[in-house]
């Protein structure tokens, strides 16, 4: 129910978002391309994201460590 030009923009925003974690994990991560650094940043926002949609039943501060921490794993150690 957005408006076209609305929708561009949250779009251009989103993509400019993914590119700024892809810079930085590239600089962190020489031997990895641009490709491989963009999925694992996908991956990584997925973890998170993905709680949104269910209750984990954990307390905040653990499941937000829990997330913490498997977002690290993603983009660190794949």
């Amino acid at each position: 129910q957005v408006p076209e030009a609305d929708r561009r923009r949250l779009r251009r925003n989103q993509r400019l978002y993914v590119e700024e974690w892809v810079l930085l994990l590239t600089e962190l991560r020489p031997g990895l391309d641009d490709a491989g650094a963009r999925a694992l940043v996908h991956a990584a926002i997925g973890v998170i994201q993905s709680t949104l949609w269910y209750s984990a039943g954990l307390p905040e501060d653990r499941l937000r460590e829990l997330l913490r921490q498997s977002a690290l794993r993603v983009l660190t150690e794949a």
